[in-house]
């Protein structure tokens, strides 16, 4: 999967991309990768799950991810990791809260992805850096979802999670004359 990526990278004259052979977490250590037919749901597991079905890979956590490789600025981050999704934002709010950096971040929200890493979507809520603001984003409903997570599901969804004094310029570009609340 990494020789692939790196393949594509070179491939597509990537300029803004570097395919690193680790994944992120909550904890630098080590997880099984298990790749399936349809990539796009490849996903962790934990080394005790079913060694045999995937490839251990190593594991870190933003902290020692930064450290490693002189990240001093990050203004957006996307989280697609089909379900592990709650350890990435744990592992990278340890690092929000010592490095001054304050990144918009784009968090894909699956339920089935979350309930198979054993979390759930007030879990991810949860684990939001201190002092962010969470907003689902609706894209069947065609915008941003005005009211707060209650029990509905959240399928196809995504929250967007914005430190909370730059809600308004974000909305203010995104054409939004009016903040909607925050899930929390």
């Amino acid at each position: 999967m990494v020789a692939r990526l790196a393949e594509m990278e070179r491939e597509n004259h990537w300029t803004n991309v570097t395919v690193m052979p680790e994944a992120l977490s909550d904890v630098t250590g080590e997880a099984v990768f298990q790749a399936v037919a349809d990539p796009a749901l490849s996903h962790l597991m934990e080394p005790s799950e079913s060694e045999s079905r995937g490839i251990r890979v190593p594991t870190t956590d933003f902290s020692a991810f930064a450290l490693q490789h002189d990240l001093t600025k990050l203004n957006a981050m996307k989280l697609d990791v089909e379900g592990g999704e709650v350890r990435v934002l744990r592992g990278l709010s340890r690092w929000l809260r010592t490095s001054g950096c304050r990144p918009v971040l784009l968090v894909e929200v699956e339920e089935r992805h979350l309930a198979r890493a054993g979390t759930g979507v007030n879990d991810l809520l949860d684990a939001a850096p201190a002092d962010y603001v969470s907003i689902a984003i609706d894209y069947k409903a065609g915008g941003l979802m005005r009211e707060p997570y209650i029990g509905q599901p959240f399928t196809g969804r995504n929250i967007l999670m914005v430190p909370r004094e730059s809600v308004d310029s974000v909305f203010r570009k995104i054409h939004s004359e009016e903040s909607p609340p925050s899930l929390r």
